[in-house]
């Protein structure tokens, strides 16, 4: 067999165990690779490297940075924590069918139905799922002992030996449904609490093998990108680091950008609340002999300002933080009042948070009040850029101050579905409507976008907007009524908006085994 039939996998572990100067004779052995193996290709590979948080990649991790060699040359790291999920698969065994998704005439899902297991699939299915309860347990094994931490801070603290100048650590999830299966992105994953535990379990592993090495980096990215929609950090998990510590204290104080997914706390709606609620089964969340908890005690939970304690303290630290982006992700989808106090929580930290050299801020998914989103505007002193996404204004309020605030104070504004509490609708000179928004369903005039410096060609779409930017530093808007919603574009438009902010409802997207598009798929570019 010649070396470029070999599979991937096994190339790969043998070059982990060659010393350096054998890496470079292996180029040697075949005329492929010596052709399409540059040095210059060879060095980009080691500037990226995605992690998963398991005994075996560890391992493998810490021979590649053991090693020397090139590994000083990594600039992106991201670490993933697994979830090995077995609840379809259970579901499966148990009713003896397998679940199909339904969709729309335009290609929107609907529900999902069942198709009967024969017997030689459902003997199959019945080994996968011993298969990968065992995968999970030996992980969960493995976490509980520590073993992950151990090997990611010996990993970091020989790259800092190393004296790499890592640019980016970025924190993600990825779930496995079926053994041997590809990682699926969050959004496509099941139960929603496994994965909120991964999340916890990586942003853990991170800090604390960051408190051990003293490595340092310019960016961090927590559960913020287009692949980890429907996965987010619960905000009270930020007082379990260890903020007072000198190498993290110092990592904090170095950031020059910050990005994240906070969701609410998880608060319990009842006695007997399961880990595997919201996958596919309703059983679990009806049980007639739970004891449910009152609206006003999980109220009271929520507003703890010991929730937040730990986000401001570590807001505190970034010293100097020049971008930050925070993203809120809802979960209860019954009693809106319990995340609207749980936004209000984490806005007031990033407020008390004294941060003195933003420039750059982005604010996602929060409910908000006039008065208080002027306040941390206004506690921002060096704030020049501002993005304002899927926000929503309530007691009444409205947005014509805010916007005039942006507008007066800021070189750039960028505004994407804001409701108060009615969906706005932008007005020219600023409306925009950018190429892909048909495609996702968005409809013209709810974004907009403004920059102080009107004289950017770039900044005029069409004939005459000059003119009307001069005129007028006022962003317009009015309110989209309901008949004029197309309902195929409206329901692309707000299914996208509740996959990034929430609730994260019960996981039917997840029922797509084998028949997942590959932009579904969990895979090393967002």
């Amino acid at each position: 067999m010649s070396l470029e039939a070999l599979p991937p996998e096994l190339v790969d572990q043998i070059v982990v165990e060659l010393p350096l100067h054998d890496i470079a004779s292996l180029r040697l052995t075949s005329r492929t690779l010596a052709s399409t193996a540059t040095p210059e290709h060879y060095e980009r590979n080691f500037h990226t490297h995605h992690l998963e948080l398991t005994d075996w990649h560890l391992k493998r991790f810490v021979a590649f940075v053991s090693g020397g060699g090139l590994a000083h040359l990594l600039r992106h790291l991201t670490v993933i924590a697994p979830v090995y999920n077995p609840l379809e698969l259970e579901n499966d065994v148990k009713y003896k069918a397998t679940k199909a998704p339904v969709f729309y005439a335009d290609g929107e899902f609907d529900k999902i139905d069942s198709i009967s297991l024969g017997y030689k699939d459902l003997m199959q299915t019945g080994l996968d799922l011993d298969i990968l309860r065992l995968q999970r347990h030996q992980h969960t094994e493995f976490v509980n002992r520590g073993g992950h931490i151990a090997l990611l801070s010996r990993a970091f603290g020989m790259l800092k030996t190393l004296d790499c100048k890592l640019y980016t650590i970025t924190a993600e999830v990825a779930v496995y449904r079926a053994p041997e299966g590809k990682p699926l992105m969050p959004l496509y994953g099941g139960g929603w609490k496994h994965i909120w535990t991964a999340a916890d379990v990586a942003l853990a592993s991170i800090f604390a093998s960051l408190d051990t090495s003293g490595l340092q980096a310019r960016h961090l990215n927590l559960f913020n990108n287009s692949r980890m929609l429907r996965c987010s950090i619960a905000c009270d998990k930020f007082s379990n680091l260890a903020h007072n510590s000198g190498y993290l204290d110092t990592f904090l104080g170095n950031l020059e950008s910050l990005s994240m997914s906070i969701s609410d706390k998880i608060i319990l709606s009842s006695n007997t609340d399961p880990m595997d609620l919201h996958d596919f089964s309703f059983d679990a969340e009806w049980d007639p002999h739970a004891t449910w908890r009152t609206v006003g005690a999980k109220l009271c939970e929520a507003s703890d300002e010991q929730n937040f304690g730990g986000l401001s303290e570590m807001l505190r630290k970034c010293r100097r933080l020049k971008c930050l982006e925070v993203s809120h992700f809802k979960l209860d989808h019954r009693s809106p009042v319990i995340s609207q106090a749980q936004s209000k929580g984490i806005l007031s930290a990033l407020q008390r948070s004294n941060l003195q050299t933003v420039e750059k801020l982005t604010l996602e998914g929060f409910d908000t009040s006039e008065d208080h989103l002027l306040e941390i505007l206004r506690s921002l002193p060096q704030l020049r850029d501002i993005t304002l996404r899927c926000m929503r204004m309530y007691k009444g309020g409205h947005w014509n101050t805010v916007l005039n605030h942006c507008t007066a104070t800021m070189e750039e504004v960028y505004l994407d579905s804001l409701f108060g509490p009615k969906t706005l609708h932008f007005k020219a000179p600023y409306a925009i409507r950018d190429a892909c928004d048909e495609q996702r369903g968005y409809y013209a005039g709810l974004k907009a976008r403004f920059r102080s410096d009107s004289t950017d060609p770039t900044d005029c779409r069409a004939a005459g907007r000059n003119d009307e930017i001069a005129a007028s530093k006022q962003i317009e808007y009015s309110h989209y009524k309901g008949s004029e919603l197309p309902e195929s574009p409206k329901r692309s438009w707000l299914r996208d908006l509740e996959n990034r902010f929430g609730p994260p409802g019960y996981g039917g997207e997840a029922c797509l085994s084998g028949r997942l598009a590959p932009e579904q798929i969990w895979r090393h570019s967002p």
